[in-house]
């Protein structure tokens, strides 16, 4: 099967957190390699501090079954476009569980993408990547691990096509080190989320433990 993915010296992987907003890290995200981004957050007006490239965007259930719906109506079909064009001959992929109606989502969203001329390749995967990411990390390196978030799962598929990766906007905390407030997202202005289905803080601590000894380069301030 043809893929446009292959094995990359560096990587990017950009998370949505709010520490990237003024950060100024656009420039050295958009100079790596390779630039993994998570569930389509915007990149427009955004430029100067997540950068502009995209090669890969991961995407969760409601992405996958809004945007056939979104290019199929005349009055969203040309944003939509504009949003996807960047990610052209690039790879859309859908890393959690795959049900038989997320299939049918999945194909519609191939389908209309295909119909519009873009050349981008969706993938998911056959099995539950939560499940194996949390019997393979949990087992040993995050006991307490569970649910683990897109990002998580991303990282750890990006250690197998991956020589060098660097994270952005991976903090799940309310202020920086500069006691400077943050928002839940880049793109939006809520305050960070304390209670979700995820343990940030339990992902957080082993990343920062994986920056430490040199596996992986946290980013956790600005880029200037």
């Amino acid at each position: 099967m043809r893929t446009p993915l292959r094995h990359y010296r560096t990587c990017a992987i950009v998370g949505n957190g709010g520490i990237l907003l003024n950060s100024s890290c656009g420039n050295e995200i958009d100079s790596n390699d390779y630039v993994i981004r998570l569930n389509m957050a915007p990149t427009s007006n955004f430029e100067q501090d997540v950068g502009r490239k995209t090669n890969m965007t991961v995407i969760n259930w409601n992405i996958a079954k809004d945007i056939p719906k979104k290019l199929s109506d005349k009055n969203t079909r040309e944003g939509v476009l504009d949003f996807l064009s960047p990610l052209n001959h690039g790879i859309i992929s859908y890393i959690k569980v795959v049900t038989n109606r997320i299939k049918d989502a999945l194909q519609a969203l191939d389908t209309a993408m295909a119909d519009s001329g873009l050349d981008i390749s969706l993938t998911y995967s056959l099995d539950d990547p939560q499940v194996a990411i949390t019997r393979v990390l949990g087992a040993a390196l995050i006991p307490k691990l569970y649910n683990p978030t897109s990002g998580l799962i991303i990282y750890t598929l990006g250690t197998t096509f991956c020589d060098v990766i660097s994270l952005y906007g991976f903090y799940p905390f309310g202020t920086d080190g500069h006691n400077r407030t943050l928002t839940y997202r880049y793109n939006e202005n809520s305050p960070v989320a304390i209670f979700t289905d995820h343990d940030f803080c339990i992902e957080f601590d082993f990343l920062a433990w994986l920056n430490n000894i040199g596996a992986v380069r946290l980013v956790t301030d600005t880029c200037r």
